[in-house]
Protein backbone atom coordinates (compact mmCIF):
# COMPACT_ATOMS: atom_id res chain seq x y z
CA UNK A 1 0.00 0.00 0.00
CA UNK A 2 1.66 3.27 -1.04
CA UNK A 3 1.93 5.98 1.59
CA UNK A 4 0.39 8.77 -0.47
CA UNK A 5 -1.71 11.32 1.42
CA UNK A 6 -4.97 12.40 -0.17
CA UNK A 7 -5.60 16.11 -0.73
CA UNK A 8 -7.87 18.14 1.56
CA UNK A 9 -9.30 21.64 1.49
CA UNK A 10 -6.65 22.96 3.91
CA UNK A 11 -2.89 23.17 3.68
CA UNK A 12 -2.33 19.82 5.36
CA UNK A 13 -2.85 16.57 3.47
CA UNK A 14 -5.12 13.92 4.94
CA UNK A 15 -3.53 10.60 5.87
CA UNK A 16 -5.87 7.63 5.89
CA UNK A 17 -6.09 5.55 9.06
CA UNK A 18 -5.14 2.46 7.04
CA UNK A 19 -1.83 4.09 6.08
CA UNK A 20 -1.10 4.84 9.75
CA UNK A 21 -2.03 1.30 10.84
CA UNK A 22 0.17 -0.23 8.11
CA UNK A 23 3.19 1.85 9.13
CA UNK A 24 5.74 0.00 11.23
CA UNK A 25 7.75 1.89 13.79
CA UNK A 26 11.05 0.30 14.79
CA UNK A 27 11.65 0.08 18.54
CA UNK A 28 14.97 -0.43 20.31
CA UNK A 29 15.33 -3.56 22.47
CA UNK A 30 13.67 -3.46 25.90
CA UNK A 31 17.03 -3.11 27.68
CA UNK A 32 17.89 -0.04 25.62
CA UNK A 33 14.41 1.41 26.21
CA UNK A 34 14.97 0.98 29.96
CA UNK A 35 18.32 2.79 29.80
CA UNK A 36 16.73 5.60 27.79
CA UNK A 37 13.86 5.91 30.28
CA UNK A 38 16.28 6.02 33.23
CA UNK A 39 18.34 8.72 31.51
CA UNK A 40 15.24 10.79 30.83
CA UNK A 41 14.08 10.44 34.45
CA UNK A 42 17.53 11.59 35.61
CA UNK A 43 17.36 14.61 33.29
CA UNK A 44 13.83 15.41 34.53
CA UNK A 45 15.09 15.40 38.14
CA UNK A 46 17.94 17.76 37.20
CA UNK A 47 15.49 20.09 35.43
CA UNK A 48 13.17 20.09 38.46
CA UNK A 49 16.09 20.84 40.81
CA UNK A 50 17.31 23.69 38.60
CA UNK A 51 13.77 25.10 38.32
CA UNK A 52 13.30 24.94 42.09
CA UNK A 53 16.64 26.69 42.64
CA UNK A 54 15.81 29.37 40.08
CA UNK A 55 12.40 30.00 41.68
CA UNK A 56 14.00 30.30 45.13
CA UNK A 57 16.59 32.76 43.81
CA UNK A 58 13.83 34.78 42.10
CA UNK A 59 11.93 35.03 45.39
CA UNK A 60 15.11 35.98 47.24
CA UNK A 61 15.91 38.65 44.64
CA UNK A 62 12.38 40.13 44.77
CA UNK A 63 12.45 40.13 48.57
CA UNK A 64 15.84 41.83 48.72
CA UNK A 65 14.79 44.35 46.09
CA UNK A 66 11.62 45.11 48.07
CA UNK A 67 13.64 45.61 51.27
CA UNK A 68 16.08 47.89 49.47
CA UNK A 69 13.33 49.97 47.85
CA UNK A 70 11.34 50.36 51.08
CA UNK A 71 14.42 51.30 53.08
CA UNK A 72 14.24 48.27 55.39
CA UNK A 73 17.79 47.48 54.29
CA UNK A 74 20.37 50.08 53.37
CA UNK A 75 23.09 49.37 50.83
CA UNK A 76 25.76 50.70 53.17
CA UNK A 77 24.60 48.19 55.81
CA UNK A 78 25.14 45.19 53.55
CA UNK A 79 28.22 43.08 54.11
CA UNK A 80 29.98 41.40 51.24
CA UNK A 81 32.49 38.94 52.70
CA UNK A 82 33.90 38.15 49.25
CA UNK A 83 34.91 41.78 48.82
CA UNK A 84 37.90 42.85 50.90
CA UNK A 85 38.48 46.44 51.90
CA UNK A 86 40.87 48.18 49.60
CA UNK A 87 40.23 45.88 46.63
CA UNK A 88 38.71 47.38 43.47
Amino acid sequence: MPCVPSPTAGNFPKIDQGVIEATTVPLPPLEEQTVIAQSLRHIDRKIMAATTRKNALDVLFRTLLHHLMTGKVRVNELEFPAMKKGSP
